[in-house]
């Protein structure tokens, strides 16, 4: 069930990429569900900037500049959700680490 809602959100916040012409108080509303459904609490600019050396490659279709998609890079449209993946590995890994750690050094 949560699964299903997740796909339709999807759907829903993407339909505007599918070149369908849309009036524009349709287009404000898939804007702020855009905003809602992606999860960018993290500013990533900086991070970015930090760790990778992007070179600037604007979009030219108006469909995904209005959606937010500003760039062709993937890891930049991701913004957050690609550092809560990798914070969630590292996690993983650590938990892996520690466990490994305590039956080696069980009392």
């Amino acid at each position: 069930m949560v699964w299903s809602l997740i796909n339709v959100m999807q759907l829903i916040v993407k339909l505007p990429l599918m070149n369908i012409t849309f009036p524009q108080n349709a287009a404000t509303f898939y804007n702020f569900i855009s905003e809602i459904s992606s999860f960018n609490l993290i500013p990533t600019d900086k991070i970015d900037a930090v760790l990778f050396n992007f070179t600037d490659s604007d979009m030219e279709d108006p469909n995904f500049k209005q959606m937010g998609m500003l760039k062709y890079n993937t890891i930049q449209n991701l913004g957050s959700t690609i550092y809560y993946f990798l914070g969630f590995f590292l996690l993983a890994f650590f938990t892996v680490i520690l466990k490994m750690l305590k039956k080696k050094f069980k009392m």
